[in-house]
């Protein structure tokens, strides 16, 4: 999509604020590259056959509210839920904390399906 000031002047201004108010949401937090590095050389134990990823998988604090929707929508019984997010905003990783974060409690002893989808714009 080609967006011009001169022609989209409202397109520019709304873009602007949305990216302010994630640059300012404290609900992420910036990339430190030493804590990185610290967390990758922790990783590298010797005796380890097996070298995980030096990401720690925890939710971020909008992450932890929607999981929380979707746990509250299986406790009113609905159980075919489906997350919309932006792009690079984790969905996958959600879908995975949310399935196995309770399947068996949220399967109720079916097979539990987990279906990560991907929509072209």
């Amino acid at each position: 999509m080609r967006v011009s000031g001169a022609r989209n002047p409202d397109v520019i201004d709304k873009f602007c604020a949305v990216f302010e108010s994630y640059w300012n949401n404290e609900d992420f937090r910036p990339f430190d590259v030493n804590e990185f590095r610290e967390m990758a050389q922790r990783e590298k134990s010797p005796g380890l056959d097996l070298m995980p990823s030096p990401v720690e998988i925890r939710p971020e604090p909008f992450q932890v509210r929607l999981l929380e929707l979707i746990e509250l929508s299986r406790q009113r019984g609905r159980h075919r839920n489906l997350l919309v997010a932006a792009t690079g905003t984790g969905k996958t990783v959600m879908a995975a904390l949310s399935t196995t974060s309770d399947c068996a409690h949220a399967c109720r002893g079916r097979d539990c399906c987990l279906s990560p989808t991907a929509r072209k714009s």
